[in-house]
């Protein structure tokens, strides 16, 4: 460049920048005139190091409105078992990534194969005051697999003054109840609680508010 900043990316000409390339920056002076100023040389990596989905990206965005609030509604296909977040820049090499809250499950209300589920996101601004800009790009984190596309697992568990927490991830229009018993060893006696579990963001929480007095052990149970 001359007189000016440039910046160079994988299309760059005469040759596109690699990873794991060797480079030689060199400084020509041709006509021999007094350099006043200096050289400055930054090297950054664009896109930082995170888990990506690899083989998953966005198939779809769309300008659509749900429950009467509009936004950008993301769409891509993935096995069912899988979990995801989305990430958001005003930019393709940000300096940072947003990410957004919701924890995204396959969409349940289309009709689908265990292998290529749909999964749906809408963007309505409200995570991101003031708003939806007028330029946006997103990108998937794969946050994990479930072990079956019916079977999540409790993720964590922690103790706390309200009592004994579990916490697990699932679609987030999912219903659970969540059963305990003393004992795994055959004839296995299940209590179940009475609670109804939902989650609006995906990421779902049952507290046994009584007393830990005793061994128990857990296991969801997923309402049809």
């Amino acid at each position: 460049t001359n007189n000016g900043m440039s910046v160079l990316t994988t299309n760059s000409a005469p040759t596109n920048i690699v990873a794991g390339g060797t480079y030689y920056l060199g400084v020509q002076n041709t006509n021999g005139v007094a350099v006043t100023y200096g050289i400055e040389v930054n090297f950054q990596l664009a896109v930082p190091a995170v888990t990506l989905t690899n083989a998953v990206s966005i198939s779809g965005i769309a300008y659509a409105s749900s429950g009467g609030t509009n936004g950008f509604l993301l769409t891509w296909l993935a096995p069912s078992n899988e979990l995801f977040k989305v990430q958001w820049a005003a930019s393709l090499a940000p300096a940072s990534w947003g990410t957004f809250t919701n924890i995204v499950g396959y969409n349940t209300n289309v009709v689908v194969n265990p292998t290529n589920a749909q999964f749906n996101f809408l963007d309505n601004g409200s995570q991101t005051p003031p708003g939806l800009p007028p330029i946006r790009f997103y990108r998937l984190i794969l946050l994990g697999s479930s072990p079956a596309v019916t079977s999540p697992v409790i993720s964590s568990v922690f103790l706390n003054a309200a009592g004994l927490n579990l916490q697990w991830f699932g679609p987030t229009n999912d219903q659970f109840q969540v059963r305990w018993t003393t004992n795994l060893t055959p004839i296995i006696n299940w209590t179940l609680f009475a609670n109804i579990i939902t989650s609006t963001n995906g990421t779902f929480l049952f507290t046994d508010t009584n007393a830990p007095l005793m061994m128990k052990f857990y296991e969801l149970i997923l309402l049809p």
